[in-house]
C-alpha cells in the first residue's frame, strides 16, 4: 500500500504508514511472544477448560464462540501448579525465593527508544504536513484549503498530548518499584504474583444466566450482553440511511477476595475495592445470530436432530 501510493496517490500511502504503525506490535511485545512459544508448558498447570479459537456451538442458531489462542498477560515462564501449593497460601512457597517470573529475578524490561510504531507514525505526520502545505499552494483561488494546515496542526498537536499523558503513566510505572510481600510497605505498592484462591473460594460464572456459556474458576469477573441494532430510515426525498451500532442490554461482575502468592508469601487482595480495574484480554465472546429463546432453541434443536 505504501509503494502504491508512492506511484499513484501519495494520500494512499499516508493510509498505509498509519496503518503499519498501528499493527506494528511493540519490541517488548514482540519478544516477549517469542520467549512465550519457545517456553516449556508446566503439567501440572491447571489451565481452564476452554477450546482454544473459534467455534461453531449451533449452526441452526447461528452461535459460534471465540478464545483468544494468545494473551499478552499470560505467563512466559512455567507457573508453579495448584499440586506445589501449600494449603496455607499466606506461607511462602517451597523455599521461600520469588517466583522465576519475578521482576526481582528477570529484571524489569525497558522497550526500545524508536520501535516501528514511533518511525511510522512519525513518517505519517511529516506526509500529512507536507501533503497539506502541497495542497495549499497548487490550489486555485476558488478552493478554500486554508484549513488544512490547521488540521495537520491538530492531529499533531492531539498525538502530542496523548504521547505525553501515556509517557507520563509509564513514567510513574516505572518509577515505582517492585515490593515483595514478605517485606511490603503500607502506601500504594506495586505487587507481581500468582492469583491463587483464599478461603471465600473461586466463582463459576454462568454468562447472563445461560448454562452453556459457563467460566470457572474466576476471582474478578465482568461480562457484558450487547446487540447490533440496524436502523433504516427514510427522508423525505425518499433517500433511505442504514446505521448499524451496538447497544448494552444486559451486563454484571462481581469479585471475590483472593490471594497473591509471589513466591516469598501470600497477601490478601480485595478487588471489588479498586476503583480502576484493568482485566486485560477478555477470556472468550460468544455470538449468535438469534435471540437467546428457550423455545426457539429447543425447536431448532429438534429440527436438528429431525434432519441429521
Amino acid at each position: 500500500m505504501i509503494l502504491a501510493g508512492i506511484v499513484t496517490n501519495p494520500a494512499i500511502s499516508l493510509v498505509g504508514l498509519l496503518f503499519v504503525g498501528l499493527c506494528s506490535p511493540g519490541s517488548l511485545e514482540a519478544d516477549l511472544h517469542k520467549v512465550r512459544q519457545a517456553a516449556p508448558k508446566p503439567e501440572d498447570l491447571e489451565r481452564e477448560a476452554l477450546e482454544k479459537g473459534f467455534s461453531i456451538d449451533s449452526w441452526w442458531m447461528g452461535r459460534t464462540s471465540y478464545t483468544p489462542t494468545t494473551d499478552p498477560s499470560d505467563w512466559i515462564l512455567p507457573a508453579p501448579g495448584p499440586a506445589t501449593w501449600n494449603e496455607n497460601q499466606y506461607v511462602p512457597h517451597g523455599d521461600g525465593t520469588p517466583l522465576p517470573e519475578h521482576p526481582v529475578n528477570v529484571g524489569t524490561p525497558r522497550p526500545a527508544t524508536i520501535s516501528t510504531y514511533g518511525i511510522m507514525m512519525l513518517l505519517f505526520v511529516l506526509g500529512l504536513c507536507i501533503g497539506a502545505w502541497y495542497a495549499v499552494e497548487n490550489s486555485t483561488p476558488e478552493e478554500d484549503l486554508t484549513f488544512l494546515p490547521y488540521v495537520a496542526l491538530g492531529v499533531g498537536a492531539l498525538w502530542s498530548i496523548i504521547g505525553y499523558f501515556r509517557y507520563k503513566m509509564q513514567r510513574q510505572m516505572a518509577d515505582t518499584p517492585t515490593s515483595l510481600v514478605r517485606s511490603v510497605a503500607v502506601g500504594n505498592p506495586e505487587l507481581v504474583g500468582q492469583v491463587r484462591p483464599s478461603n471465600s473460594g473461586v466463582l463459576r460464572v454462568v454468562v447472563d444466566g445461560h448454562p452453556n456459556r459457563i467460566i470457572p474458576n474466576c476471582v474478578n469477573f465482568h461480562w457484558s450482553y450487547e446487540v447490533k441494532i440496524r436502523e433504516t430510515t427514510t427522508d423525505s426525498e425518499g433517500k433511505k440511511q442504514t446505521r448499524e451500532y451496538w447497544r448494552t442490554i444486559r451486563e454484571d461482575s462481581g469479585g471475590v477476595p483472593f490471594i497473591l502468592n509471589d513466591g516469598t508469601g501470600g497477601i490478601l487482595v480485595k478487588p471489588t475495592t479498586f476503583k480502576r480495574t484493568d482485566m486485560g484480554q477478555y477470556l472468550k465472546r460468544w455470538e449468535s445470530n438469534h435471540a437467546d429463546s428457550l423455545k426457539k432453541e429447543l425447536g431448532m434443536e429438534f429440527a436438528a436432530r429431525l434432519f441429521t
